[in-house]
């Protein structure tokens, strides 16, 4: 591994092929791995060297502590945090908060990063995709960002596509899961990630085209993990959800302070995030298991399978039984009508 790795309190972290328990289930499986256990947490890194190269980071906490990250390789990478709030200090870029479910563009001569990370049993977890110069290249004249991206890293300067993050919808993050977790043997699985990749790069450089800068980060560290605890808990209870107003008092805020929250994380509203959760859940309970259409309905909250059905058809535009009975197509073709992201 090319990174070295300093913990405030423990000094340099040394790395070796021996996996935490804490983080075995966040390996994607048959690929090379690095890891580390000190006094503070554990550290899982992985490289997928395809055509696509992926670099897949995760941290877990035991206690607080201030990392700091240096790899004197140049990086160019489309950055998804799927868990936890990142907060750093990026040598050429300056103070950053990066929320979980935003993506970013980047470009650093050589990465010198100091991350400080908060005790607590939810993984800090990231993924970074390098995709082949060509490739930018021949997108760069239909994307002004990131012409102008590839124009300071010509120039040798650390930047980013845009000074603030975009929100990834469902299904963006979806397309992370499926690249880094897809099913297939390992030559199928390189094919299917360039196709997944390129696809989630086209988006991701539309996004921030077509939608508004967010505006700078706002929820303070408390407020960010009252956001995170709401979340857990509407996972945890799917299948019976909280009222807006019995997940606020279980967190400690009011209605509007989360609602609010939700949107700055997330991108959506409370209630559009729970829609967002059982469907990705109806999802893989479709494609995975051997439950039955009206099980699934029980399990993601619904009444009845008819209410089921009725609300799956209008987020993905097709029966619950017409997506279980094509599932390549689906992996493929994630588009769906879904207004809520």
């Amino acid at each position: 591994m090319n990174r070295k790795l300093i913990s405030e309190k423990s000094g340099e972290i040394s790395c070796a092929e021996i996996l935490p328990d804490s983080l075995a289930g966040y390996r994607v499986p048959g690929e090379p791995f690095s890891a580390a256990a000190w006094e503070c947490g554990d550290i899982l890194f992985q490289e997928m060297n395809w055509d696509i190269h992926i670099r897949y980071s995760n941290y877990l906490l035991q206690k607080d502590d201030r990392i700091r990250i240096i790899d004197d390789r140049p990086l160019l990478a489309l950055q998804f945090i799927l868990s936890n709030s990142f907060y750093g200090d990026w040598q050429g870029l300056g103070k950053r908060i990066d929320h979980e479910a935003s993506f970013n563009l980047f470009y650093v001569p050589r990465l010198e990063q100091l991350l400080e990370g908060s005790k607590g049993s939810r993984v800090y977890s990231k993924v970074e995709f390098q995709f082949p110069l060509h490739q930018l290249k021949l997108l760069a004249p239909h994307f002004p960002l990131l012409e102008h991206l590839l124009e300071q890293m010509d120039k040798g300067n650390p930047a980013l596509l845009h000074t603030s993050n975009q929100v990834a919808s469902s299904e963006m993050l979806t397309g992370v899961r499926q690249i880094l977790h897809n099913p297939y043997s390992s030559g199928i699985k390189k094919i299917y990630a360039e196709a997944k990749g390129m696809g989630l790069l086209i988006n991701a450089l539309d996004a921030f085209n077509k939608n508004k800068p967010a505006p700078p980060p706002r929820l303070t560290h408390f407020e960010a993990e009252q956001v995170y605890q709401a979340k857990d808990l509407l996972l945890e209870h799917i299948d019976s959800p909280f009222s807006l107003l019995g997940l606020a008092n279980q967190v400690g805020t009011s209605k509007f302070k989360l609602n609010n929250g939700f949107k700055e994380i997330y991108g959506v509203t409370v209630f559009d995030f729970l829609l967002n959760s059982r469907m990705e859940k109806a999802q893989f309970l479709l494609l995975e298991t051997n439950h039955t259409i009206e099980s699934i309905a029980y399990l993601t909250g619904y009444n009845d399978p008819y209410s089921f059905s009725r609300a799956f058809k209008k987020y993905f535009g097709v029966s619950p039984k017409y997506y279980r009975d094509r599932p390549f197509f689906f992996m493929l073709h994630s588009n769906h009508n879904n207004n809520h992201s």
